[in-house]
């Protein structure tokens, strides 16, 4: 007799990609290697997307080791996250971010350590600066001008963020919102500013010139300091007054939020915990929901989220690399225009799960905002692999998910009759009776699954049994249980 030897199979990896993190079914999972491509749900208020796909994802990536950020909008949800790690034996990675202060960051100061002076540097500082406040105060409805004057003034305070920036590195080496205020703030308002020996003996931005005249970073950059200077005591000045104040009052309105209170404790005054202790298992909750903190909390957050995208994106990753998430339940609030495809187009590659949940894609469309809202709603949306479809109340949700499922060429059947005698359903089939009768079959592409339909998908509560049902997609392999890219689930809220 012949004794047949099972192979032995190979150990997988702690994090190896092809490892489930949880099961849709017996035959299909979502597994470590789909967390890089990100996951999209959305769902109504009371769908069950939270307390299902959002809780049962982040409890299988807090089990596996995960290292995360968690952003809030709503009151208690660093509680839930609290059980989560406390559930998953977590609880001594846990840093809450809270008005306690103890946990802060200084990301001016973190984003110069992980330069150094390169010269990428001021560029990625002033595009930090202008992507938080544009999300803000498109968030608070700040901004009334006409679109095309919001673009102009916001181009302006570009280039006067980008000179002001390189100035202080060149005078000090370092930069800080509060420096950049006090700069903005005693810069040349006339040319006869500039020729006053008064102004000069007063202002910081005189004594900043002055010293990098002196400094040894301005004279390896001659060119550079050319530029600002041209500006700073001449383009700057000779800008009409209306121009001018509106230029600073772009920069002000929201800079003047670093300078005091909260906001200044949690990222001007010292780090004690940044987005890089993530590597180690860290599970960052800031809970600073923007339901009881408003722009504080927006503006803290939405600083957190893109520090988080620029460290651990360039990280150095090798199989042992510990694998990081960002969770964010109603997500449109934090939605940061180009940067979020682009992030999400590349993140695959430093082992970062992204994972996204709202309550419709109309969110999105408001909150980017413009002509350009709903081609960047698509172009992010395009780049999370995987969706998650719970019952939905909001069409242009169920039409997009509706065209995600595709459609089929159906057989259908059409019959049709006369009034030239009396008709029956007899008539109607061809079978005889009065009248003239036609009948046939035409082939008609339709939905796979009816835009309506995902209306009457189950929301869990004691009514369904605690069961939530839900449609999930992916892009590029069909899943066994369906043999197509989509296929219905049903999750348990137990």
């Amino acid at each position: 007799m012949f004794k047949w030897l099972r192979r032995k199979q190979p150990k997988r990896d702690r994090w190896d990609p092809e490892t489930p993190l949880l099961r849709w079914n017996a035959w299909d999972a979502f597994t470590i290697g789909d967390s890089y491509e990100g996951l999209f749900a959305a769902g109504r208020t009371g769908s069950g997307k939270s307390s299902t796909t959002g809780k049962q994802l982040a409890m299988a990536m807090l089990a596996a080791g995960y290292g995360g950020l968690v952003l809030t909008v709503k009151a208690g949800e660093a509680e839930l996250w609290n059980d989560f790690c406390r559930r998953t034996g977590r609880q001594d990675d846990l840093c809450v971010v809270d008005s306690s202060c103890r946990w802060r960051f200084d990301f001016l100061q973190a984003l110069q350590d992980s330069q150094g002076t390169d010269s990428g540097l001021v560029e990625n500082i002033v595009a930090l600066l202008m992507e938080v406040g544009q999300v803000g105060s498109r968030q608070t409805g700040s901004g009334g001008a006409a679109q095309g004057d919001n673009v102009f003034f916001q181009q302006a305070c570009r280039v006067m963020l980008r000179n002001g920036i390189d100035l202080l590195l060149m005078a000090t080496g370092k930069v800080s919102v509060g420096d950049l205020c006090r700069l903005v703030n005693s810069m040349p308002r006339s040319m006869e500013q500039v020729r006053s020996e008064e102004w000069q003996r007063i202002s910081y931005c005189y004594s900043l010139l002055k010293q990098a005249d002196l400094n040894s970073a301005s004279l390896r950059r001659p060119r550079d300091y050319a530029v600002v200077l041209d500006y700073v005591l001449s383009e700057f000045p000779n800008l009409a007054d209306r121009t001018r104040s509106s230029i600073t009052a772009t920069f002000t309105a929201f800079a003047d939020l670093f300078q005091r209170g909260l906001l200044f404790d949690l990222l001007s005054n010292g780090t004690t915990l940044s987005p890089a202790d993530i590597e180690n298992g860290k599970i960052i909750v800031l809970d600073l929901p923007i339901k009881r903190y408003g722009d504080v909390g927006l503006v803290a957050q939405l600083v957190w989220k893109l520090m988080f995208q620029r460290l651990l994106e360039r990280r150095a990753v090798t199989p042992d690399t510990r694998p990081a998430f960002i969770h964010v339940d109603e997500a449109q609030f934090f939605a940061s225009g180009v940067s979020d495809a682009l992030f999400a187009s590349t993140c695959r590659s430093a082992k970062i799960a992204q994972v996204l949940l709202t309550q419709s894609i109309s969110g999105f469309h408001t909150a980017y905002g413009g002509e350009n809202g709903r081609a960047l709603t698509d172009q992010l949306l395009a780049n999370l692999s995987t969706k998650v479809i719970h019952a939905t109340g909001d069409t242009i949700t169920s039409s997009w998910a509706a065209d995600l499922c595709g459609k089929s060429y159906r057989m259908l059947a059409n019959f049709g009759g006369s009034d030239d005698g009396p008709a029956d359903w007899s008539s109607l089939l061809g079978m005889g009776g009065g009248g003239r009768n036609t009948s046939g079959m035409s082939e008609s592409l339709q939905y796979d699954i009816e835009p309506r339909e995902f209306s009457y998908l189950r929301t869990g509560g004691i009514a369904n049994d605690l069961l939530v049902d839900a449609i999930v997609l992916r892009s590029g392999q069909p899943f066994r249980a369906s043999g197509k890219l989509w296929m219905p689930t049903m999750l348990s809220q137990r």
